[in-house]
């Protein structure tokens, strides 16, 4: 595969990561109950590591003679942010399992690009890690009722 074809997949991977749910949710905070919520408080730290991926990704698309391609967040994403953070906890996860598993489908697409695929690999552990935080850390208040 050459870097012609690499950079569709990278771009779809910077895109995955510019424009996922806690990304947005940072630009515009869901409203949530006073006090302690371990998921708020993951949101920032999330969001933070999309962007750096996405700014990872977008120089390796760069170094490589591509085109960093133009990304809006989806649209359904603005029916979400006045909503409270207990509805959207498995809205989260959902988001996250999807994103995930695209993630996977641009990893199975890199192998002869050795650093593309390294960073899509680490990309897809970065997703994994985040999904099981999100899953736990969502369950209890699913399990109370939440």
């Amino acid at each position: 595969m050459n870097s012609v074809d690499v950079n569709p997949i990278l771009n779809r991977l910077w895109a995955i990561h510019r424009c996922s749910l806690p990304v947005y949710l940072g630009y515009a905070a869901p409203w949530a109950r006073a006090g302690n919520d371990p998921v708020r408080d993951a949101l920032p730290v999330i969001g933070a590591d999309h962007r750096h991926m996405a700014e990872r990704l977008e120089e390796l698309i760069v170094e490589s003679g591509g085109v960093v391609g133009g990304v809006e967040f989806p649209f359904r994403f603005t029916a979400w942010h006045d909503l409270s953070l207990d509805y959207l906890r498995h809205r989260l996860v959902q988001d996250q399992q999807q994103r995930m598993a695209e993630i996977e489908r641009c990893v199975a697409q890199l192998p002869s690009s050795p650093r593309a695929a390294a960073i899509a690999r680490e990309a897809l552990g970065e997703a994994k890690g985040h999904f099981e935080m999100l899953r736990e850390l969502a369950a209890p208040r699913a399990a109370a009722g939440g």
